[in-house]
């Protein structure tokens, strides 16, 4: 997949409730979960998982790369990306 600097939209309407998935991960376990994304703080990334309907809690410094699915497109970034403050990473997706 090709990586996706083009997503620009607010953060808070755009990565907030959208599907969510890892694709690379330092911690293995970790590869290919997926889900909706709950809540976003400093360190940790909220999902609840679609297959499981359960609350995921993964730190963000572990993801490596990820995909993001708005209603308009599909966004595949990389993981540093997505560390500090929710207010803060937007400036960084943009």
């Amino acid at each position: 997949m090709k990586l996706n600097n083009d997503f620009t939209n607010s953060l808070d309407s755009e990565l907030l409730h959208s599907s969510f998935r890892i694709l690379n991960s330092s911690n293995p376990q970790n590869n290919g979960k997926n889900g909706k994304v709950v809540n976003l703080t400093k360190n940790m990334i909220v999902i609840r998982s679609a297959t499981f309907d359960k609350i995921i809690k993964i730190p963000k410094n572990e993801i490596l790369k990820y995909c993001i699915t708005t209603k308009q497109k599909m966004f595949v970034l990389p993981g540093k990306r997505l560390l500090g403050r929710p207010e803060e990473v937007k400036g960084k997706i943009r």
